[in-house]
């Protein structure tokens, strides 16, 4: 009987073997007749009655179909004459799929089978039936993330394994001037593990209804709009991104770009076949203050498209929701056709997705009315390596005039050797004002990046001494070494962010990492992954970041100034526009005392509206509008 049971396995093995063959060989052939021959066998053997039915042969069945689509399509290509076989090839691809519905694969090989149908409609000229069949194949395989629902890292993968076929339907959309749809298609394409993670159960449902409602997510789109205010426009920039040449530059596919203002879509733009510096080299022109040329090309790509709008709206604030390494351009330091940056025109935020907005400015609304019925707490640390001398000086001057403006609050300053990582993950969870003014860092063993709250003994002396000489050669190398020998004892990672939350967010408003590359980290379609992320994530609302390594001395004067604005009661957003402002125009009488590099690093990440606890907003502080 064993004997009869292995027999018959080997047999079955063998005959799936030769049918797998014989349809690779069928992958294989480009003459249209000997593929119909070989379907005619295939579909003979494959409709063979059989004691045991097994699984694969379904899953072939289902290729094949999907093959006699294509012949139908090529048989056609080869001599034109009449309408395109859109009846046959509609009859081939339905049974197709619905062979591949019965597979045990089905949540593989519907997809694709769908995501075959559409291109086939594309290649045919019937463009709308082709969108329809993509955006189809990538609700289906959307439904696939039920089964990562516990698993971030299953989430980002599941995204960026059909993030192409995002692009691919947006795409389509602008081609077909659809592009209210298109906006629709770059939202559900980004931030959906950390909306899953930053929302409440209760909420998950409205995501899953995002995804399967054009109606209402357009109607939440509009919401988001709306409630931002009157004084705000967010521009939406998508799908940048080309094949890198030796000089540094990009030869992009393009971009599209969308403008919202209180509740309505005000403009759109496609732009094809530009060229433009990638993001990481104009990060190097930006350190070298070699930038002017490549700022200028991003305004011209980004934003020029929009001036009569925006002339038209007079914006005091610009969100800007931008893809990937996209979110790695210094969008305030954009330069205009009248030699101004961008950011002396609009204050400025970024954030991967509308919706996060939405998430970020709600729990914006909800921490201020709670901060207003308690007692506020600030932490503050600085220089925690004790090489940054200014960073000591900063931390001083932040928990002064934190205190200065609400007499009532906690301010927990901590400097130094004082600042211990364990104390910082003590205050972190019960403090309503984060800044921490120290080194950050992004490694290979980092790569979503870190802040260094110590440094070996060995170092310490060293980094202190080199420090002292202001960053000579001996303290970028003694620096470098002290950094690559570090702890994860030493550091803070974004994971350990969003463990210490947990179950119960921060109860922060808004925290400002005044370190190296505080934002910077590994990109996916899901966003960058870094530490701004994870204090979204744990629930902070605003958090201002740097987008590259940054100077020590400069960075305490845009501090201070930051945070003079705050106690005046300016939003976060604006407090920084202003204090960028001021250092554009500082000069000695003969030059500027500050090139872009100096302050164009930092930005705010999430809701631009956040005010300091305890601090009424005024008005009045606020009026500015050029």
């Amino acid at each position: 009987m064993a004997r009869s049971g292995i027999r018959l396995h080997d047999k079955l093995s063998a005959e799936v073997e030769e049918i797998g063959n014989s349809l690779d060989k069928l992958r294989k052939e480009e003459d249209p007749e000997e593929q119909e021959s070989q379907i005619c066998q295939l579909l003979q053997t494959l409709a063979l009655d059989r004691d045991h039915e097994l699984p694969a042969l379904q899953i072939f069945r289902s290729e094949v179909w999907m093959k006699m689509a294509d012949l139908s399509w090529a048989y056609y290509d080869r001599l034109p004459s009449g309408d395109p076989p859109l009846l046959l090839v509609n009859e081939f691809m339905a049974e197709s799929i619905r062979l591949a519905e019965c597979t045990y694969l089905r949540r593989t090989i519907v997809p694709l089978r769908l995501w075959h149908h559409g291109y086939l409609l594309w290649k045919m000229g019937f463009d709308v039936e082709s969108v329809r069949k993509y955006e189809e194949m990538i609700r289906c395989w959307l439904r696939v993330n039920s089964n990562f629902g516990y698993l971030s890292t299953g989430r980002i993968t599941n995204l960026e394994s059909i993030k192409y076929n995002f692009d691919q339907v947006q795409s389509s959309l602008c081609a077909l001037s659809d592009f209210k749809r298109a906006l629709l298609w770059f939202e559900r394409g980004h931030a959906r593990d950390m909306l899953f993670l930053a929302t409440t159960e209760g909420d998950h449902e409205k995501l899953d209804e995002f995804d399967m409602d054009d109606e209402k997510a357009w109607g939440q789109v509009e919401v988001i709009s709306k409630d931002v205010g009157i004084d705000t426009v967010i521009l939406v920039i998508s799908h940048i991104g080309g094949l890198s040449v030796s000089d540094g530059r990009v030869i992009s596919y393009g971009v599209a770009s969308y403008l919202l203002h209180n509740g309505e879509l005000v403009g759109h733009n496609r732009e094809w076949d530009f060229k433009a510096c990638s993001p990481s080299a104009l990060l190097e022109l930006l350190q070298a203050n070699n930038a002017d040329k490549a700022l200028r090309d991003y305004y011209h790509i980004i934003v020029k498209p929009f001036e009569s709008q925006l002339e038209s709206i007079q914006p005091k604030t610009l969100v800007i929701v931008p893809n990937e390494d996209v979110s790695f351009v210094p969008f305030g330091a954009m330069i205009d056709e009248d030699d101004k940056y961008l950011i002396e025109r609009y204050a400025l935020a970024t954030v991967s997705s509308l919706r996060l907005l939405k998430h970020c400015d709600k729990r914006r609304q909800v921490l201020q009315q709670q901060q207003q019925q308690r007692q506020s707490r600030s932490l503050i640390v600085g220089n925690p390596t004790r090489d940054l001398y200014y960073a000591t000086e900063e931390a001083e001057m932040v928990g002064s005039l934190l205190k200065s403006a609400n007499a009532h609050s906690v301010v927990n300053l901590v400097r130094e050797d004082d600042a211990t990582k364990e104390f910082v993950l003590r205050q972190l969870p019960e403090s309503d004002w984060i800044h921490i003014a120290s080194h950050g860092t992004v490694s290979t063993d980092f790569p979503d990046g870190a802040l260094i709250l110590a440094v070996p003994e060995e170092h310490q002396d060293d980094l202190a001494k080199s420090a002292r000489l202001d960053r000579s050669v001996e303290f970028e190398e003694c620096l470098t070494r002290a950094l690559t020998t570090v702890s994860n004892s030493h550091r803070l990672t974004g994971d350990e962010v969003v463990e210490l939350a947990g179950e119960s967010p921060f109860r922060a408003s808004a925290a400002v990492l005044s370190a190296c590359s505080s934002g910077v980290g590994r990109v996916f379609a899901e966003g960058i992954l870094a530490l701004p992320r994870s204090f979204h994530i744990s629930g902070v609302p605003s958090v201002v970041i740097s987008l590259w390594n940054v100077k020590d001395k400069s960075t305490q004067v845009l501090m201070k100034k930051i945070y003079w604005n705050l106690v005046q009661g300016m939003d976060i957003a604006s407090a920084l526009r202003e204090a960028v402002v001021e250092m554009i125009e500082a000069n000695d009488g003969s030059q500027k005392l500050y090139d872009v590099s100096h302050w164009a690093a930092f930005i705010v990440s999430g809701s631009p509206f956040t005010t300091l606890p305890g601090v009424t907003r005024s008005p009045a502080a606020c009026s500015w509008n050029t």
